[in-house]
C-alpha cells in the first residue's frame, strides 16, 4: 500500500477527476463518461487541480506528524 509520501499531487488530481466524473451522475451531476480525458483538460486547470492537490498532500502530512 503506498503512503501519502509515494502519491504524487498529480497522481491525487488525476484520481479525483476520474474518480468526480465516474460518480456524478449517483449525485445527480452530469458525467462526461469519459469523453475528457485528463490529458484532454486544458493545462490551466489541470495545473490548478494538481496545486490543490499539492497542498491536501502537505495538509495531510502534516497532520500526520502533529498527531
Amino acid at each position: 500500500m503506498q503512503t501519502l509520501q509515494d502519491i504524487s499531487a498529480e497522481e491525487l488530481a488525476k484520481l479525483f477527476y476520474i474518480y468526480r466524473d465516474t460518480l456524478a451522475s449517483d449525485f445527480g451531476f452530469q458525467s462526461s463518461e469519459g469523453c475528457v480525458s485528463w490529458e484532454q483538460i486544458a493545462p490551466e486547470h489541470r495545473n490548478l487541480m494538481i496545486a490543490t492537490s499539492r497542498l491536501v498532500l502537505h495538509d495531510l502530512a502534516e497532520r500526520k506528524s502533529a498527531a
